[in-house]
């Protein structure tokens, strides 16, 4: 400890003495070398003390500039590991990264942004470090190579969302996947529905699932539907139509990361097939700024901006801002009449370290998405679908305009090299307004069938929708000896309330009836009758209260045994009341008694990881969601959901950590989900046979794989396979509920039995073509049910065929008067396929032609070009 505590203080003594930077050097004892493995155990904290405590454990004498890791923080590292692959994960993610010389006796610590580097820092040599040891045969950092960051590598070390400490994905006993930026750059993804097809087992639906008018119905992982994703460990509810995943900017994103299987124990309430959390962005100590500009062929212009650097001289305040602007003629996916969106996304992060171990952290974003709702209707004739082009929209210019801002305020503090905490609060607000022209379901007429349609024109206020969550958590992590093994222990605890009010305003309105043709519609259409209606006000308020607290211990055993188990205490209340004025007062005033229901979600994993390249674990994980509906007599909400899940899987690494993959099976039954009440004669909120009753079921099972990153210096791939089989195992052939009336055995609706990808880039290495980079997908989708409740043939649900697309990217990295430039081009759907993405009928279809359901199209060829400047 002593050697450590003098080079820091050398360090710091030699800042002072002058700008130049001060030499550090390490001798190895010659018995030891890179090679051989040793135990560590550096907690997530800052740089300085990870470098001293590997100092410490090596024996080794390290003389540096202490300013040029002051503020700097690092994810840590826990287990065995050799030198250089310490070095490599305690500095992910830092900015800094080490290369050794050819003599194979000195390593260089460098910036990580240079030639072959991506970071938000400029290139920067630190002092030479004499290790005194051979160079290692194998690759990876210690070779040369770059320190692995969401920035320059599609893998990462660690993903957090799994287990919220620092444990490496392969000391992890469960599914836990990450999109890294570079990834999503190479495929300049703007969105969810383009960034989630890169993990096997999840996709984007349209809200042709829900019967909706939002761009997208939820993220569908392992069969089950989820409105709600993280933001950095934060949830981000949804309600309704309220579209935040579709609205999702991804400028300020790190990482999206997720976790297959249910999440209760860290997250709460949550539904069991997994959860998607995104990483945002830190602020930098080097100042870094960059703009891209794309343009594409479906009417896309978009602008985004970046900036991040120190506010203050010595450092300690850094901030960061991402900002972009939006203009979309294909909101939808193609182009489709009356329809258009524009999106306005500021985020701006200033982070104060006070310390080496306590920082601050504000965080704020504002999202304004004005754009024009939409149904892709779907016309059938005598139950069956007739093919439309794809630009029909039987609505009319129909705007929605969604305000959303989020703040979230942090505090970290370390108390030692084991123990650490991080408190955290956040505030999300969505306002959400909408007017529209409805197009019925009834057609008319012979030789030119007609659509009835209803066009409301008000005098005040459009209805409007306020949803808003306060949240708060905090996380205590600690590692530790007892009885010989390692521990990492997280204790922590959360509150969530997530409240609704939808109210209409008292104002005068003005129906229409309006008809336009089927075959070709010509809008605004022809106005056959009007009414005038005086409108009393109306409100909706429904609140969620969540609250709960944790405990997980990972247990480091010999022969290479992990132990992972915890459990969670959990709370939920739910409440709502509706209430309806008249132009004379209160005409109604239903309040739906609260709902309260506590849980004990366990979790438990072993791991065993004979070889460092390889880890073989299995886990046991329960969860716990909320539900809608009434419950009889009482006319209660209906209580939560359960899960149960096991997962057996296998991950390998290759290449110190370049490549990696993942293949597991898992078995997952979700229980107390509500199906309709099947006695008619039962009342809820004064309505006959509007209850349900909680007795549905339905299991999910299959293999998933997942590769993904470098293969060959320059060469990166992402593979993924899923194939599963999402059933229902109780139920009842109703036609109501949140079942829809499927019978056992009857598969899921909106969910494929097969899904695969892959997607591989190069870029050129030697110096005749350096900067070029080309690369080639291939996305499949399997056929699956539509969601039928026509009732037509029960039990049986017709398909939506499957599909498959090729896209290309290439792309020139360049320096332009010394500002790095980046031109790049992608091409989706290559072949211009024209496929189904999803359908629904939501009713007896009657004979003749009728709008009872929807059917959307899969996005067309389409070009999208980027031009990107950093400096």
């Amino acid at each position: 400890m002593g050697s450590a505590i003098a080079a820091a203080a050398l360090g710091a003594f030699m800042t002072g003495a002058g700008p130049a930077a001060s030499p550090a050097q390490a001798a190895i004892p010659p018995q030891d070398g890179v090679g051989a493995a040793r135990p560590y155990r550096i907690p997530l904290g800052s740089v300085t003390e990870a470098l001293n405590s590997i100092a410490d454990d090596n024996e080794l004498h390290i003389l540096y500039n202490a300013a040029i890791t002051r503020g700097r923080t690092t994810p840590g590292l826990s287990g065995d590991y050799t030198l250089p692959e310490a070095l490599d994960r305690v500095l992910a993610g830092t900015g800094l990264g080490y290369r050794f010389t050819n003599n194979g006796r000195a390593v260089s610590i460098v910036l990580a942004q240079n030639d072959t580097v991506r970071s938000d820092a400029g290139a920067e040599a630190l002092p030479t470090i004499d290790i005194g040891a051979p160079r290692p045969a194998t690759g990876g950092p210690g070779s040369g190579k770059p320190t692995l960051t969401p920035e320059n590598s599609y893998v990462t070390p660690v993903v957090s969302v799994g287990t919220k400490t620092d444990t490496t994905v392969m000391n992890t006993p469960v599914n836990v996947q990450a999109i890294t930026r570079k990834a999503i750059e190479d495929q300049q993804a703007i969105n969810f529905t383009e960034a989630l097809r890169n993990v096997s087992g999840v996709y984007v639906t349209n809200a042709t699932t829900s019967g909706g008018f939002a761009r997208t119905g939820g993220i569908f992982l392992r069969g089950f539907q989820a409105g709600e994703f993280y933001r950095d460990g934060f949830r981000i509810n949804r309600y309704s139509n309220i579209d935040t995943t579709g609205s999702r900017q991804l400028d300020n994103v790190s990482s999206i990361e997720v976790l297959k299987g249910p999440a209760a124990i860290l997250y709460g309430v949550s539904e069991p097939g997994g959860i998607i959390n995104i990483t945002s962005n830190d602020p930098q100590e080097k100042p870094h700024y960059s703009i891209t500009q794309q343009i594409g062929s479906l009417a896309l212009y978009r602008t985004s901006v970046g900036a991040t650097g120190p506010l203050t001289d010595d450092k300690s305040v850094l901030y960061r801002l991402s900002a972009s602007y939006e203009n979309n003629g294909a909101p939808f996916g193609s182009f489709v009449d009356l329809t258009h969106s524009q999106n306005v996304f500021v985020a701006p992060v200033v982070k104060w370290n006070l310390s080496e171990t306590t920082s601050v952290k504000g965080e704020f974003e504002y999202n304004n998405d004005l754009t024009t709702i939409y149904r892709p209707n779907a016309v059938l004739f005598n139950g069956s679908f007739v093919t439309i082009p794809r630009n029909v929209n039987y609505w009319e210019g129909s705007p929605s305009h969604t305000q959303s801002i989020f703040a979230a305020l942090s505090l970290s503090h370390r108390f030692d090299n084991d123990w650490s905490i991080k408190q955290r609060v956040a505030f999300d607000t969505m306002d959400y307004f909408s007017n529209f022209v409805n197009a019925g379901t009834s057609v008319a007429g012979g030789a030119n069938p007609t659509v009835s349609r209803s066009l409301t024109v008000r005098s005040g206020e459009a209805p409007s929708t306020e949803a808003t969550t306060f949240s708060t958590n905090f996380d205590i992590v600690g590692h530790f000896d007892l009885l010989g093994a390692r521990n990492t222990m997280l204790i922590g605890g959360d509150f969530d309330r997530f409240s609704v009010l939808a109210k209409t305003d008292p104002q005068l309105t003005r129906s229409y009836a309006t008809l336009i043709s089927l075959a070709y519609p010509i809008h605004p259409g022809a106005i056959s009758s009007g009414s005038a209606v005086s409108g009393g006000a109306s409100s909706l308020f429904a609140r969620q209260d969540t609250a709960g607290v944790y405990l997980q211990d990972q247990i480091e055993l010999p022969y290479g045994f992990q132990v992972m188990a915890g459990a969670r205490y959990q709370k939920i209340r739910q409440e709502n009341t509706n209430r309806v004025l008249s132009t004379l007062g209160l005409a109604s005033n239903s309040v739906t008694p609260s709902t309260d229901a506590d849980r004990l979600t366990p979790r438990f994993g072993l791991l065993w990881r004979p070889q460092q390249w390889v880890s073989l674990y299995g886990n046991y994980t329960e969860g716990f969601g909320k539900n809608s509906g009434l419950v009889y007599p009482d006319s209660t909400l209906a209580p939560p959901s359960n899960a149960k899940s096991w997962e057996a899987s296998a991950k390998f690494e290759f290449f110190d950590g370049r490549l990696r993959a993942t293949a597991d099976y898992y078995d997952l039954v979700k229980s107390n989900i509500p199906i309709a009440d099947p006695d008619l004669t039962h009342v809820c909120a004064g309505l006959a046979g509007g209850c349900v009753t909680v007795v549905g079921a339905a299991r999910s099972k299959g293999t998933e794989v997942d590769i993904q990153g470098e293969l060959l210096p320059g060469w990166n791939v992402i593979v993924t396979y899923t194939n599963q089989d999402v059933r229902i195992t109780n139920g009842t052939p109703s036609t109501g509920g949140a079942l829809n009336g499927l019978q056992p055995g009857q598969r899921f609706p909106h969910v494929p039995r097969n899904m695969a990808s892959l997607s591989t880039t190069y870029e050129f290495q030697d110096a005749t073509f350096k900067g070029l980079q080309v690369g080639a997908s291939y996305t499949y989708h399997g056929s699956q049910p539509i969601n039928d409740r026509s009732g037509a043939l029960p039990g049986v649900a017709p398909l939506v065929a499957s599909w498959g697309t090729v896209d290309l990217m290439t792309g020139y990295s360049f320096d332009f008067d010394g500002v790095k430039t980046k031109a790049q081009v992608n091409v989706t759907n290559l072949f211009d396929r024209t496929y189904y993405a999803d359908a629904s009928v939501y009713s007896k279809t009657p004979s003749g032609f009728a709008l009872v359901g929807a059917r959307s199209y899969g996005p067309p060829f389409a070009v999208r070009g980027s031009l990107r400047f950093e400096f």
